[in-house]
């Protein structure tokens, strides 16, 4: 497992990339109306020191125009699985997996996409073995069955939204999170059980967004 918690993108495996939103919270304000000579009491708080990505109560950090800043990379902090498997199945013409979490840290909610799906050509080909092959997301706030084969070829082209994850949770006055999960794991078929064991490797790019709703 990998804990992500910055922008970049990590070529492995499972390859991950991370892209950061903001959330804006709404500021309370007093009208006034009426003669000159009026008060307005004003709280006044701060936020010095490193930002924490995994307080659903920390303020957005500010970018060079006092405005929130949606590049900043901390607003998500993930841990991801870096190397996933699928396999047949006891029926033979069947492709499953475990499932694989991926933990949501964040003080944010975070909507997770597919980016991509590439087969890794310096491994075995599947062209006539695998007639199918589905990433299925579950144990999200939304959840969706991305396709990734079709037919023996690779139908994925466009990044695709395969699950929300809600924030993790924080109890006022408490100094830890605890991580939401949600889980995703693969479904599919053969055209036949190959004679031999074949070995095809696949890159799986992941995008991640924050999700200010959840």
């Amino acid at each position: 497992m990998k804990k992500i918690n910055k922008g970049f993108k990590f070529l492995l495996v499972l390859s991950i990339f991370l892209s950061t939103g903001s959330t804006v919270f709404a500021t309370p304000v007093t009208d006034l109306d009426g003669e000159g000579g009026q008060t307005a009491p004003i709280e006044v708080n701060s936020h010095i020191g490193g930002f924490d990505s995994t307080d659903p109560y920390a303020p957005d950090p500010l970018g060079p125009d006092d405005v929130p800043d949606p590049s900043h990379p901390t607003w998500l902090n993930i841990t991801v699985p870096t190397t996933v498997l699928f396999q047949s199945a006891h029926v033979p013409t069947n492709l499953t997996s475990a499932n694989f979490d991926i933990a949501n840290n964040s003080g944010r909610g975070v909507d997770v996409f597919v980016n991509s799906f590439e087969h890794d050509t310096s491994s075995d080909d599947f062209d006539d073995i695998i007639a199918s092959l589905d990433l299925v997301a579950t144990g999200g706030v939304t959840n969706n069955t991305v396709e990734l084969i079709d037919e023996g070829s690779i139908t994925h082209s466009t990044p695709e939204l395969l699950m929300t994850i809600a924030r993790g949770t924080r109890p006022t006055g408490a100094t830890t999170t605890t991580p939401t999960v949600a889980t995703f794991n693969f479904d599919g078929e053969l055209e036949e059980l190959p004679t031999n064991v074949i070995n095809p490797s696949f890159d799986l790019v992941l995008g991640f967004t924050v999700n200010g709703e959840y």
